[in-house]
């Protein structure tokens, strides 16, 4: 199920993005499969196992913290999303079961692109 949701967000990642997509990644406490790495972006599946759990563990903190976060909140739902930005770099974020997620990583000077991560978000929830 993970997997197919990943390929999806790829599908509507590369229609909306282009060339400024720079990977989609899916991700649990104990693995993370690259779905797709853009041609100049360092793969991470080269790295061994301890460098990729070095990726993977924050990805997996990050998501549970903001769960806790919207359990604890009064005004706060259930995760759906999660937007990092590091510089040119952004990251965001889809928790698609307590442990499971994908991330889908672009170059981003400014704003997201309008309706991007409303429309991910509708196809991780599978209201496609």
């Amino acid at each position: 199920m993970v997997r197919e949701i990943a390929k999806e967000l790829l599908s509507y990642s590369r229609e909306t993005l282009g060339p400024d997509l720079r990977a989609v990644t899916r991700y649990n406490r104990d693995e993370h499969e690259p779905i797709y790495t853009r041609e100049d972006v360092p793969e991470q599946i080269e790295l061994d196992e301890d460098a990729r759990s070095m990726f993977r563990h924050p990805l997996v903190r990050m998501q549970s913290a903001a769960q806790e976060l919207s359990q604890y909140h009064p005004y706060l739902d259930e995760l759906d999303a999660s937007i990092y930005s590091y510089g040119t770099v952004t990251v965001v974020q889809f928790p698609i079961t307590d442990e499971d997620g994908i991330i889908v990583t672009l170059e981003c000077e400014g704003d997201l692109p309008n309706g991007f991560v409303s429309r991910c978000k509708s196809i991780v929830s599978g209201a496609d």
